[in-house]
């Protein structure tokens, strides 16, 4: 990390457009940066996209910056209002919610056999784990768990009965509890019916 005095000659500098003290001051604030953003949306992918949007603000308003104020407040509150932002936009996807839904749960299991992952890594898993379904059982459990349709309007949607979607989507769940690892098994408790 930069000093404070070295800090302000830097910003000083990126005030009047030299590319160099913007390196100096990204190469010493990208990793806290990047794992700050990381912390809160768990997703490389996602991360790595606020991180150059950070930056690109950063430059894009260098010359309002105030270089006797934090230049670290300064960037962390853009990475912060991004992260925001992204929470707001992907507040309705199924799989950000059910990966919520998993490390809300994760400490049920003992921290010694315990595995963080990553949303991408986890909707890559999923993603694999339901392919192994028939289709009509992945039509139900995606009905269900992820459109958040009823039992009776995907009955009345796919022309079959009640008691056969809830068969089918039993089915699914164990099929998908199976083909997931020990490390997942804890997030599908919010599959339960």
């Amino acid at each position: 990390m930069i000093s404070s005095t070295e800090e302000r000659i830097l910003v000083e500098e990126l005030k009047h457009n030299s590319y160099k003290a913007f390196t100096r001051l990204y190469n010493s604030y990208l990793p806290h940066l990047y794992g700050f953003i990381f912390e809160a949306l768990k997703s490389h992918a996602q991360t790595a996209d606020i991180t150059q949007e950070t930056f690109i603000r950063i430059w894009e308003n260098r010359t309002m910056i105030n270089p006797e104020l934090s230049f670290k407040s300064f960037i962390f509150t853009i990475a912060h209002n991004l992260v925001i932002s992204e929470y707001r936009k992907q507040i309705n996807r199924p799989e950000l919610i059910d990966y919520i839904e998993f490390t809300n749960n994760s400490n049920l299991i003992d921290d010694s056999t315990q595995h963080k992952i990553d949303l991408d890594e986890f909707i890559s898993r999923l993603e694999k784990a339901k392919q192994q379904l028939p289709p009509r059982q992945k039509e139900i459990f995606e009905l269900i768990k992820e459109h958040g349709m009823t039992s009776t309007q995907v009955a009345e949607q796919l022309g079959i009965s009640e008691q056969v979607v809830r068969n089918q989507l039993s089915v699914s769940l164990k099929t998908l509890k199976k083909a997931l690892n020990d490390s997942l098994i804890f997030f599908l408790l919010f599959f339960s019916n």
